[in-house]
């Protein structure tokens, strides 16, 4: 299975200069939703919508993400794209709209797609469950009450994408502690796949959150490790001194039962080099980052072996 990044952009012009270095053009396209900016003149925002996209064309190849409530000059601007004219183009509905009673979403959507001058079939649709509540069957009863109101069912490709980690990590993991985190967002979907009625694919938000939360500047140190249905959680004990406990956390993880072995993934020889001190110990953006390169890597494992993510 390929994996294609949906990226939400708030700064196009600091966006411009740090999406190529992480996704180069022989990585396959990559899916981009530029938020509004409210600093900016709205008269200016499509002219920079244009300037942005043609720029990421230079290097990589952009699929813009639109919602099907976006302003008639940015939609317009949109179609006259040649990233839109070569790539696609990807809407983006959550799943609340689609239930919403005040909402006619399917009026929204052939509107976007009449100013877009495009049929369903030409494009992607994104629907988004990731502020869905519940236990995984109440998500997915959502999820599918969603779909089966859609009144087009001819989409060039439909993601359904769940959100299943903790705002903060310390809600649900107590400090010296290593704790199994059930990845509910794989079991809400597998259970959508089951009675959809249309194809799907998944989806999800890895380790990172639909909303943007204020995080603390110097977090508890921890790793994310995916495993199967699982993400092992293991935290360390203070802000203080946190290289020891890193490495201690990665010693932790390699001598497990569930470590992987440095060749599955980039993440996991990080993990190894970090427990070896082959490497530093790194920070806490290089542990995101390895948290979501090994959940990636289990997933696409899965889908890959299982059939299911």
């Amino acid at each position: 299975p390929n994996l294609t990044p949906l990226l939400e952009v708030m700064d196009t012009r600091k966006a411009l200069n740090e999406i190529p270095k992480a996704w180069p053009t022989d990585q396959g396209p990559i899916w981009v939703h530029v938020l509004d900016d409210p600093e900016d003149e709205f008269s200016d925002y499509p002219q920079s919508l244009t300037d942005f996209f043609n720029g990421l064309e230079e290097t990589m190849l952009p699929v813009p993400v639109v919602t099907p409530f976006e302003h008639h000059d940015v939609l317009n601007t949109y179609s006259t794209m040649s990233a839109v004219r070569e790539n696609g183009i990807t809407v983006r509905i959550d799943a609340e709209e689609m239930l919403d009673p005040n909402i006619d979403i399917n009026r929204d959507i052939q509107y976007a797609l009449d100013v877009l001058g495009l049929l369903p079939n030409q494009v992607n649709l994104v629907l988004d469950g990731g502020l869905l509540t519940g236990s995984p069957r109440v998500q997915s009863a959502l999820a599918l009450q969603a779909l089966h109101s859609l009144k087009s069912k001819s989409w060039h490709e439909v993601v359904v994408a769940f959100s299943a980690f903790p705002q903060a990590v310390g809600n649900v993991a107590v400090k010296s502690s290593v704790t199994a985190l059930a990845r509910e967002d794989a079991l809400a979907f597998n259970q959508t796949k089951a009675n959809s009625p249309l194809e799907i694919t998944y989806g999800d938000y890895g380790i990172g959150t639909p909303t943007y939360g204020q995080a603390s500047y110097s977090p508890i140190p921890n790793l994310k490790y995916a495993s199967g249905m699982e993400w092992k959680i293991h935290r360390g004990e203070s802000r203080n001194d946190p290289s020891p406990q890193i490495r201690a956390i990665a010693k932790d993880i390699v001598q497990s039962s569930y470590f992987s072995g440095t060749d599955f993934s980039p993440a996991d020889k990080m993990i190894n080099d970090i427990a070896s001190s082959a490497s530093g110990p790194g920070n806490a953006t290089t542990h995101v980052s390895i948290g979501m390169c090994r959940h990636f890597h289990v997933v696409l494992d899965r889908l890959s072996n299982l059939g299911e993510p």
